[in-house]
């Protein structure tokens, strides 16, 4: 009884041995990973090691864009025969591997192939008509997708206007290419010309001003029609009809389907309203005065000249500007009196023979002013009429001149030489204070009357002749005759001792 049990146990023993064995996977069982490709791609041997791949893949692309896939035998003989589509204007011309090289029609690939699909632009005949003008040259051939430049017909009196087909430009005025070819197809592309249009320009009165621009142009040009006037006269504008087209002396504007034809209308300027008068750009001539009777004129700076007789019979005050100065004056003399200069910067200045009267300040400031010739019919200098002009050197007061004024030659730091004229009978006050640089000076014997500090700080005045050292009175003290006669003294007298004083000379 006990034989059987155990024997029992180990058949039930050998039974649970058995279903242990057989639920245990076994090792070298594919993962769930592994795909059916690389399963049929790839062999195993006895010991479970991985084997070199039997076939490899041909790809197909068109740029970045997969076309197709092949699979090959490993090391065989394949035939690159697939033909892609084209895209339009283009012709497919082969395959290419990725850097850039040819492939042949058969290759045996060692491993994965990828080919990438080459195009070439078809070209195309464009064919001319010249509609009325001659072109030179063939037939030309374009490129699909690229720009291109067409040969120049030409056609006497046209303007060529570009290569059109039908109503679409296709070439600019040069025959270049607005845009690529995109045509799939031969073209007959046929000229556009431009016909002339005139440009008409008239002046409304050639004494006025004149205008330059007419001419023949085309539609779609940029015109520019100039008006000049003359001196004395203003622009009025451009008129067609009676319609003001522009205000503008200069007028650019572009040329349509039509003619056109402007006249240029002027007036004579304010400035120039009380004057009879002829001019042109350059020049303007007054030639005499619409008015007799007024009182005053006004003379622009731009009259270049005035006719002999222009002001007879007039009473009128005549202001006038000559040479960078303003005068007043009259029929007789026009330049009688400067009273301003207009340009403070001047080195020299050419006063008119016919100036007699230099107005006060007249040239205060002018500091570049270094040379000036005063007219022999000079009679009167203004009051502070060099005052700082500190680049003078020189000047001489022409016969005639009886006084200088007060502060006249103020501050002319460079003046070292003055010539007095033999008329001269009064010096006034201030009138060379400050000149550092004069040393020596010769007072004519007409001189009656010295302002006090007249040479106020003239450091280096060592030598004052006087052409009368006879019944000088400085204040209240009479001068010795015998004290003046000498330079040094006198100088030291009108300088340091006695230059606070009025000096006059009693006879």
């Amino acid at each position: 009884m006990k034989r059987k049990i155990l024997l029992m146990l180990v058949a039930l023993l050998l039974v649970a041995v058995t279903v242990a064995a057989c639920s245990k996977e076994p090792e070298d069982t594919e993962t769930p990973e592994q795909t059916a490709a690389e399963t049929t791609a790839l062999t195993t041997n006895k010991d479970g090691d991985e084997k070199e791949p039997k076939t490899v893949s041909v790809e197909y692309y068109n740029g970045n864009e997969l076309l197709k896939t092949d699979t090959v035998e490993l090391g065989s003989e394949y035939a690159v025969s697939y033909t892609p589509d084209a895209p339009a204007g283009h012709n497919f011309s082969g395959w290419k591997y990725e850097n850039g090289e040819n492939c042949e029609s058969k290759i045996k690939p060692t491993e994965k192939v990828r080919l990438y699909a080459a195009f070439t632009a078809n070209t195309y005949k464009v064919t001319y008509n010249a509609d009325g003008g001659e072109v030179e040259g063939a037939d030309a051939e374009v490129t699909y997708g690229q720009s291109f430049t067409l040969a120049l017909p030409t056609r006497d009196s046209f303007l060529f206007d570009g290569w059109f087909d039908g109503a679409t430009r296709i070439t600019d005025g040069e025959g270049k290419s607005l845009e690529a070819w995109t045509f799939l197809s031969d073209k007959e592309l046929t000229a556009s010309w431009l016909p002339p249009r005139a440009l008409s320009l008239t002046t409304a009165d050639s004494a006025a001003g004149s205008v330059s621009g007419a001419g023949s142009y085309y539609e779609g040009q940029s015109v520019t029609a100039t008006a000049t006037p003359n001196l004395g006269y203003k622009f009025l504008g451009w008129y067609a009809g009676e319609d003001v087209v522009s205000e503008d002396m200069v007028y650019t504007f572009t040329i349509t389907f039509c003619d056109r034809a402007y006249e240029a209308r002027w007036a004579v300027s304010e400035e120039m309203s009380a004057f009879e008068f002829t001019s042109g750009t350059d020049t303007c001539v007054v030639t005499g005065v619409k008015d007799k009777t007024v009182s005053e004129l006004y003379v622009p700076s731009f009259v270049t000249e005035i006719a002999d007789g222009a002001f007879e019979g007039c009473a009128a005050t005549i202001f006038s500007e000559c040479n960078r100065g303003k005068y007043r004056g009259n029929a007789e003399n026009l330049y009688h009196t400067l009273y301003e200069i207009t340009d403070k910067t001047i080195t020299s200045f050419e006063i008119p023979a016919s100036t007699k009267v230099l107005g006060k300040d007249l040239f205060l400031g002018c500091e570049a002013l270094a040379e000036i010739n005063l007219p022999v019919g000079l009679e009167s200098i203004g009051e502070a009429a060099f005052h700082g002009c500190i680049s003078l050197r020189e000047i001489t007061i022409p016969e005639g001149v009886t006084a200088i004024s007060m502060y006249t030659f103020a501050n002319c730091s460079s003046l070292e030489r003055v010539t007095f004229s033999s008329t001269l009978t009064n010096i006034g006050s201030f009138a060379f204070n400050g000149c550092v640089k004069l040393q020596s000076i010769e007072l004519p014997v007409t001189l009656e009357k010295i302002g006090v500090w007249a040479f106020q700080k003239c450091d280096m005045l060592k030598s004052v002749t006087f052409g009368n050292t006879e019944g000088w009175v400085a204040g209240i003290d009479p001068v010795d005759s015998v004290e003046l006669s000498d330079a040094e003294t006198a100088a030291n007298y009108l300088t340091t001792k006695k230059h606070t004083a009025l000096w006059m000379r009693k006879s």
